[in-house]
């Protein structure tokens, strides 16, 4: 899909339940639907974000991008999410990798980031006003790599690793103003983990 907007819809902006093909989406809007944006449950295929607004979705519930039980790649490149009305970007129990480059998650009901169990890399993502973790990677098995990674203003959590296994790098990051842990994880997630250049707390 490619220049394509989608607008007010009573249901999905976009609806690719179980598909098993490739799904590539440039300069693509999807504006106030009342269920999920952009939703791609239990496909088997690879997906590219590039260039890609998803905005007031989940007017009556849903998420902004579902990407539950997944098992092909995400590579979501120049993307921004707001205003949804649960998870920004949902993928528990993916399983394949996943790339963030240039994201911004804002204002969303739930987590603004809900991972699966890939390896998964982050690099200029922000993620601010969520009413629940910034980051949901609790019980993640893959390794997580975060590279100038802002989350601030979460009504839980900033960033939950709670029993994650995999190996995590974190860099040059900020977690400010959570409304519960900055970082909630265990003694083993700190043994794998190297953090540099990371500021916890403030506002």
């Amino acid at each position: 899909l490619q220049n394509v907007s989608v607008n007010d819809t009573g249901e999905e902006g976009i609806y690719a339940f179980q598909t098993s093909g490739n799904w590539t989406l440039q300069n693509v809007s999807v504006t106030a639907t009342d269920e999920v944006g952009v939703y791609g449950d239990e496909s088997t295929g690879n997906w590219t974000l590039q260039n890609v607004s998803v905005a007031n979705t989940g007017r009556d519930f849903g998420e902004a991008v579902f990407a539950g039980e997944t098992t092909g790649d995400w590579t979501l490149q120049n993307v921004v999410v707001t205003d949804a009305g649960d998870t920004g970007l949902y993928a528990d129990s993916a399983t394949g990798n996943w790339t963030l480059q240039n994201v911004s998650v804002t204002d969303t009901g739930e987590q603004g980031i809900e991972g699966g169990d890939g390896n998964w890399t982050l690099q200029n993502v922000s993620v601010n006003g969520t009413g629940e973790e910034g980051i949901d990677a609790g019980f993640a098995e893959g390794d997580w790599t975060l590279q100038q990674v802002s989350v601030t203003d979460t009504d839980d959590g900033g960033l939950d690793a709670d029993a994650a296994d995999g190996n995590w790098t974190l860099t040059n990051g900020s977690v400010a103003n959570s409304g519960d842990e900055g970082i909630e994880a265990t003694r083993d997630w700190l043994a794998n983990t190297v953090v540099v250049g990371l500021a916890v707390g403030g506002a």
